[in-house]
C-alpha cells in the first residue's frame, strides 16, 4: 500500500515536471516572432539594392537571407546581434522586379520574409531638381510635370 502511493505520488510529480517543460517549450518558441522591414530601396540600370532590418530573430545563431528574383534564387549568410536585431544586410539583383526575401536558419526553416515590389522611383524635392533635363531621371514626360510635382507635394 505505501510503495502504490509513493509511486503514484512520483507520477503526478514526474507528469507535472513534463507538462511545465513542454508549457515552458511552447512559450520559448512562440515568444519570438521575428519581423522583417525594408529600410532602403533603390534601382539602377544595373539592378536594385533593398537594406533590411529585424528584430525577434535568435541572438547568437547564424542566419541566412535567401531570394528569389527574375535572375533565380540566391542566398547570403547574415546574424544577428546579441540581442535578436538582424545586422544591417543587404539584398543585389537584376531589377526592376518583384523580389522575395527569406531569413533562415542553418537547416533552412524560415524565420520571417517579405516581398518587394520593385522600388518606388525618386522624387524631386525641389524645383531646382527637375532643371536642365534632370526630369528625366524622375520619370516624368517632361518639366513641367516634374515641377507641378513638386508644387503640389509643397502646398
Amino acid at each position: 500500500m505505501i510503495v502504490s502511493d509513493v509511486a503514484r505520488r512520483l507520477r503526478r510529480g514526474a507528469l507535472g515536471v513534463l507538462v511545465a517543460a513542454l508549457v515552458a517549450l511552447a512559450t520559448a518558441t512562440t515568444a519570438s516572432a521575428a519581423s522583417l522591414t525594408v529600410t532602403s530601396c533603390t534601382e539602377g540600370p544595373s539592378g536594385y539594392v533593398i537594406g533590411l532590418a529585424g528584430s525577434g530573430f535568435p541572438a547568437t545563431a547564424p542566419l541566412q537571407v535567401d531570394w528569389t528574383d527574375t535572375l533565380g534564387s540566391f542566398f547570403n549568410p547574415t546574424s544577428s546581434d546579441g540581442s535578436g536585431n538582424l545586422n544591417p544586410t543587404n539584398v543585389f539583383g537584376a531589377g526592376p522586379a518583384k523580389v522575395t526575401i527569406s531569413i533562415q536558419d542553418l537547416n533552412g526553416a524560415s524565420l520571417a520574409s517579405l516581398t518587394v515590389n520593385g522600388c518606388a522611383p525618386p522624387t524631386p524635392t525641389a524645383k531646382d531638381q527637375c532643371k536642365k533635363d534632370a526630369w528625366q531621371a524622375f520619370d516624368y514626360k517632361n518639366q513641367g510635370r516634374c515641377v507641378s510635382a513638386v508644387a503640389s507635394k509643397n502646398k
